[in-house]
């Protein structure tokens, strides 16, 4: 199984059978992704994609394993940049299944996003109107279309 992952490039070749953390990381998520996409799909997705998903599953098990909790006050602020981290997040991934997929553009987008969204947030409070909305609803849209683009994409093979 690992020399088919290798030889079809989902995998780097061990050092004499030795494996480490990450290709236990790489195996688990070939292993998940097998049960929904064929491994031509995964290869699309991942050469390209490789800094994102292990970031994303970092993120995750960090998020999961260490819970930070935020004042209410940033409450605004935090769920706009996520929506606008995420917006970028599906926007690489859709990048990637295209086959475009650049790894400078998708850090600065996913950082500029994020910035942009929470000072829309901080501008509209010192203004008094409430561009969280805009906010949220601009980059909920995109992440909606991205989604759909993937979809079709994946329908289409």
């Amino acid at each position: 199984m690992i020399n088919n992952y290798t030889k079809n490039g989902l995998f780097n070749p061990s050092d004499k059978k030795k494996y480490d953390k990450n290709h236990i990381i790489l195996l688990s998520l070939i292993f998940h992704l097998k049960q929904v996409l064929t491994l031509d799909d995964i290869k699309t997705i991942f050469n390209p994609m490789l800094l994102p998903i292990v970031g994303l599953m970092i993120g995750l098990l960090i998020g999961t394993f260490l819970p930070v909790n935020m004042p209410i006050e940033y409450a605004k602020y935090m769920s706009a940049a996520l929506l606008a981290s995420l917006d970028s997040v599906f926007g690489g991934l859709r990048a990637g299944s295209e086959g475009k997929f650049d790894n400078l553009v998708f850090m600065t987008g996913f950082f500029t996003n994020a910035l942009l969204a929470a000072g829309l947030v901080y501008i509209g409070e010192r203004i008094g109107i409430d561009l969280y909305y805009v906010a949220l609803l601009a980059f909920g849209l995109r992440v909606f279309q991205n989604l759909a683009i993937i979809r079709h994409h994946f329908l289409k093979r």
